[in-house]
């Protein structure tokens, strides 16, 4: 896989979407000995794929216990994901960090604009303790590549972090502000703010420290505190090179290279383009691992491609997977 195709990644349209989604899934099925194991059980190994709602989407789980990973690189690199035990968090290998940085500086670009326009700043309590999270590292890039002298990380000190949004609206400075759920709620509790240049991520998750809410309802929220800002929701995980985001209205949108189908909860086996079921997911950033990724989410994936998620799937939902899994590894 030379890099010539790497570079075509990120030129995947509507229209070569299908072709370009083939050719790596040719490619891993190959290379990734986890993912071809899948595609055997499925007993699909020897038969022509032709669409991608023909793949068999790897389950998100094998992140947890198996080195999903082409067997041609070698590599100490990882991502890995929030938790509390080893046992329990998923480890995305990185081949390529350089694939990464393209697809965060180009999924920006394709939501945002110029990253050298905005202050970049961080409310990531949570993921800030691990050195090796992939949203921290995406962050810091995006800190990098902007000039801006007001970028930064805050804890719980959300005085000057007022006070720095406010110097920002004072020089007309746009504010890209992603933050974890419980801690832009706290923010929000606690402050308010009238600017229309402040534009807040919200990427999910509760840790623990209040109810969970869905994206709706913490965007309600945040909206109250900040009327004139946008607010967003960003998807994405530890296992993906891209990311997904909401618009107004709280449903996702991918960037190109990147898609959400379902896979029906009865038949995780049947994927349909649209419709409520399992999320499953197309990243093929994800070049040197897996770019077709079954979810533990349930969603809704409406005609024109944007998505809801609604929530996760419980233990009943879960068994039947997990059977194979067991049956399988």
């Amino acid at each position: 896989m030379g890099q010539d195709f790497i570079d075509l990644i990120f030129k995947t349209n509507s229209t070569n979407f299908n072709e370009q989604v083939l050719k790596i899934y040719n490619f891993q099925k190959e290379n990734c000995l986890v993912f071809r194991e899948w595609i055997n059980f499925n007993k699909k190994l020897n038969i022509e794929i032709n669409s991608y709602l023909e793949i068999p989407f790897l389950p998100i789980q094998l992140y947890k216990n198996k080195k999903v990973l082409n067997q041609q690189i070698s590599t100490k690199d990882y991502f890995l994901s929030s938790g509390t035990t080893q046992q329990n968090r998923s480890t995305h290998w990185i081949g390529d960090f350089s694939i990464y940085q393209k697809s965060i500086e180009k999924c920006f670009t394709v939501f945002f604009g110029q990253i050298q326009e905005w202050c970049i700043i961080g409310l990531l309590p949570s993921y800030s303790e691990n050195s090796a999270s992939s949203l921290i590292y995406m962050t810091d890039f995006l800190m990098r590549k902007s000039p801006n002298a007001c970028n930064g990380y805050y804890l719980n000190n959300y005085k000057d972090l007022i006070i720095n949004i406010e110097n920002c609206k004072a020089n007309n400075q746009k504010v890209w502000l992603i933050g974890v759920s419980f801690a832009l709620l706290d923010f929000a509790n606690q402050y308010s703010l009238d600017y229309s240049d402040l534009t807040v991520i919200n990427t999910g998750g509760m840790k623990g420290r209040g109810k969970e809410l869905t994206n709706i309802e913490v965007q309600s929220i945040l909206q109250n505190s900040f009327p004139n800002s946008t607010i967003q929701g960003e998807y994405s995980m530890t296992e993906l090179f891209s990311q997904a985001y909401s618009d107004k209205q709280g449903r996702f949108k991918c960037p190109p290279w990147m898609k959400v189908v379902i896979a029906e909860i009865d038949d995780p086996s049947k994927i349909c383009p649209h419709g409520k079921g399992i999320i499953c997911i197309i990243d093929l950033a994800n070049i040197h691992t897996c770019s077709f990724i079954a979810t533990e989410d349930i969603g809704e994936v409406y005609e024109d491609g944007t998505f809801i998620v609604l929530g996760r799937k419980d233990n009943a939902d879960l068994r039947g997977c997990n059977m194979l899994l067991d049956a399988l590894f």
